[in-house]
């Protein structure tokens, strides 16, 4: 069953049955408009396969509200309820006198409700409230007490509520109707307006099938087939169902006109690269709304929606929505900003990298300008320039203090992947060849994992191989000690590769020692941001602890075979950055140093830059 139903204006020109939202089992011609005063003296029988009354207070407070607001408008047009499903009761002479004992009539028909005992019961909990005793008869298949604790209810059946769920619900609705009729009285209303507005143009659409059917098992089929509404197709129900009403004067034409723009919309918000670009990491299918234009309509209303409230983002743009005209406008600008930045290459991947960033990530509501269309544009909204510059400023603040020199694996490692992320987005945007960053890709295929370059823990057999990746390291130590100055790391350094070169005594305690002491050597080398690059878990897992040039041929081998690989990723383990590479074995110093230059020279308009010195 449906959380809630809501309320429906329906102009005396539309047909109703071709407004509803329900099951295609109430699209039957044996159905009609009834007023609330038709149901008075009614007998309704609630059979055993329903459940008890289980409406909250939210539920309750929303009915009474929209009840009140169309009693003070005046209209003449009528609120329709969503539908009460019955039969008419056929029993046994015996069986029918029981029931009639029970709901304490003699004649008229007794109606079993297959489907809107909710509506019922809180319209008779409203009527008992203004002063009808008994305004039609219940009668509960296995809860018998029930209807007696409904003819009672009082302020004071309190205590009587606390034994039974179904009182307890009762009696929280009955407190609220109580308390919703003192809170209006405090502003002087019209009740006898409201008793009106209530039962006379207040109708529920009642179905009532052809026929002996089996009522158990059209509820069934009923709730079954019943697929609940979602907040988009709430809101564009106000839209195209009371759209045509004089205070809004939308034309058919114009009907016609949402009802593509939002297809279209919606359409578009389906493309995963322009969703995840959006949404960043909640870009997840299984994380989306099962409309996606809905997050136009959460933009718009300016509120994240609660988990636990399926039906808030209707409810808040109902309540905020002033005219539909100029909300459908908002609407159509939000959608085509969006589009912009998503079509612009720079814009894509600025605003991308917001979305998509580790330290302080931005959600696509902190990026776009006051909806009011009177409101004065901030400064960073005016042109492409001053919001690319707005951008920009954004990004470099949780950067301002970065040193890739003292940012080794490990110590940041959410502010590495951002920077690496950053690298291959301006690369793409600052390159002539018009590629765009797969956002899509990067959030399904997990590409949040630091992969060293050069082996992070080489092959431990102490054999050729191991031998061979611990010296090329210690070589690349020494010539950073040698770039230092630092003598004495340099003399130690240079020592233990050349004992290394030199050993042929096999693998005796001493040989053990060795490989240790250039392990504890190279540990600051080997974690360095110049041996990291971004990759996806898997190919992380793929890669492992491989050398470098089975490291490289696996990612040749993945790039070739259509599987997504940053460009930056791809640059490193071809070697790019190196303009003549001695070879292709190790990551070697050169490669190093070509790397980290590629990217401070490609971040400049990010990274702090390092005071000039005077001469």
């Amino acid at each position: 069953m449906r959380a809630f139903l809501f309320l429906k204006r329906y102009p005396s020109a539309v047909k109703p049955m071709e407004t509803t939202c329900e099951s295609p089992v109430y699209l039957a011609s044996n159905s009609r408009l009834v007023p609330i005063c038709e149901l008075l003296g009614q007998h309704f029988f609630i059979p055993s396969y329903q459940r008890g009354y289980r409406w909250e207070e939210r539920q309750v407070r929303e009915l009474l509200q929209d009840i009140w607001d169309f009693s003070q408008e005046g209209r003449g047009d009528f609120y329709c309820l969503q539908p009460v499903v019955v039969k008419k009761r056929n029993l046994a002479d015996g069986e029918e006198a029981e029931l009639r004992k029970l709901l304490d009539r003699k004649e008229g028909i007794i109606y079993e409700v297959i489907d809107g005992q909710q509506r019922l019961t809180t319209i008779y909990l409203i009527l008992k409230s203004l002063g009808h005793e008994d305004p039609f008869s219940i009668e509960y298949e296995t809860r018998h007490n029930t209807a007696g604790f409904l003819k009672k209810i009082s302020p004071e059946s309190e205590g009587e509520s606390e034994s039974n769920i179904d009182f307890s619900h009762m009696h929280r609705a009955y407190q609220t109707i109580e308390w919703f009729k003192k809170e209006q009285e405090g502003g002087k209303p019209d009740r006898e307006n409201f008793k009106t507005k209530l039962l006379e143009n207040t109708k529920v659409i009642w179905y009532l099938p052809a026929g002996d059917v089996n009522g158990a098992a059209l509820f069934d089929r009923i709730n079954r087939d019943k697929i609940p509404l979602t907040n988009a197709e709430l809101i564009k129900a106000l839209f195209m169902q009371e759209a045509k009403t004089a205070t809004h004067g939308l034309t058919d034409l114009k009907q016609l006109e949402i009802a593509l723009a939002w297809d279209q919309m919606e359409y578009a918000l389906r493309e995963p690269d322009f969703w995840y670009f959006l949404k960043g990491k909640d870009g997840d299918e299984k994380k989306a709304p099962p409309s996606q234009i809905e997050l136009l309509f959460e933009l718009w209303v300016g509120e994240k929606v609660p988990e636990n409230e399926p039906y808030f983002l209707f409810r808040q743009f109902k309540e905020k929505m002033a005219n539909l005209e100029n909300a459908w406008k908002e609407i159509r600008m939000i959608y085509q900003r969006l589009r912009e930045w998503y079509e612009d290459d720079e814009l894509y991947h600025l605003v991308g990298y917001l979305m998509a960033r580790r330290k302080a990530p931005k959600e696509i509501k902190d990026l776009l300008p006051p909806l009011c269309q009177q409101a004065e544009l901030p400064a960073q909204h005016k042109s492409k320039s001053t919001f690319s510059g707005w951008l920009t400023d954004e990004i470099k603040k949780p950067l301002k203090s970065v040193n890739l020199d003292e940012l080794p694996y490990g110590s940041d490692n959410d502010m590495i992947r951002d920077i690496l992320l950053l690298f291959n987005l301006q690369t793409l945007i600052t390159g002539k060849s018009r590629q765009r960053f797969r956002f899509d890709r990067f959030f399904e295929e997990k590409w949040n994992s630091i992969e060293h370059i050069h082996a992070q823990n080489p092959p431990e057999d102490g054999g050729e191989e191991e031998t061979k990746l611990l010296i090329a390291f210690l070589e690349q130590l020494a010539a950073t000690k040698e770039e230092s100055g630092d003598a004495a790391d340099l003399k130690k350094v240079k020592e233990l590769c050349k004992q290394m070169q030199d050993w042929n005594g096999g693998k005796t305690q001493e040989w053990v020692d060795l490989i240790a002491q250039a392990k504890d050597l190279i540990r600051e080398i080997k974690d360095r941001f110049d041996n990291l690059a971004l990759v996806s878990g898997s190919i992380n897992s793929t890669l492992n602890n491989n050398p470098f040039l089975d490291k490289r041929k696996e990612v040749i081998k993945m790039d070739i075979s259509g599987q997504f690989i940053p460009i930056c990723t791809r640059n490193v383990f071809t070697k790019y950055y190196t303009v003549q590479p001695k070879q292709m074995e190790f990551w070697d110093l050169a490669d190093r140093k070509a790397y980290l230059n590629a990217i401070t020279s490609t971040l400049t308009t990010f990274l702090p830059q390092p005071e000039a010195t005077n001469p």
